[in-house]
């Protein structure tokens, strides 16, 4: 009995030391992203207020290098009710750069919806969309990332999540109000934490 109740505490003392473990490693990744996000040259324009569950500024960045899907997509955000404030970009070097060249308030939230097929993917140094999450959260790991891809191929969807991403969206008919519905989410989440 004496045995099972040591067992007992060890485990607790375990979960313990891992969520301040967890903790550390959180403190640490916002304090690197309010270093990066208020180290910009310029202040960034305008992000989308009034969302419900939060009272940060939320910045919402789209990238697409077809042009015709990143208006497309533009023109669906002003139908929203929160997220009406985005910009658009058909490569994540130009939004990082953009990112990187902006100052933004302390209690800020940046959203990138990312294609995850970017540019000639026949070429082998073509940046893909988990190419671009991996750059953007190496800069600033609070930044918020869903991959829309056309296709459904597993390994993609699982390679989002694995490196940090908030979902994996496959176009099609309801691949907007996924997006929308998984941006509400991580908005409560991260306001949540």
């Amino acid at each position: 009995d004496d045995e099972k109740k040591h067992e007992v505490k060890n485990d607790l003392l375990e979960r313990k030391l891992k969520a301040k473990d967890l903790e550390k490693q959180q403190l640490a990744h916002l304090t690197k992203s309010i270093n990066n996000r208020t180290k910009g040259s310029y202040p960034a324009e305008k992000g989308n207020t009034e969302i419900k569950h939060t009272n940060a500024e939320v910045y919402v960045y789209i990238i697409d290098d077809n042009p015709l899907q990143l208006k497309i997509l533009l023109e669906k955000f002003k139908t929203t009710k929160s997220f009406k404030t985005t910009k658009g970009f058909t490569g994540g070097e130009e939004c990082l750069k953009y990112i990187q060249a902006h100052k933004y308030p302390k209690n800020s939230m940046i959203m990138v919806v990312v294609d995850f097929y970017l540019d000639d993917t026949n070429r082998e140094d073509a940046e893909n969309g988990i190419d671009v999450l991996n750059r953007l959260k190496d800069y600033d790991p609070d930044i918020d990332v869903i991959i829309l891809s056309s296709s459904d191929d597993v390994d993609i969807a699982a390679s989002a999540t694995h490196f940090g991403a908030v979902s994996f969206v496959k176009k099609g008919e309801d691949d907007f109000k996924k997006i929308v519905n998984n941006m509400v989410w991580a908005v409560h989440e991260k306001t949540k934490l």
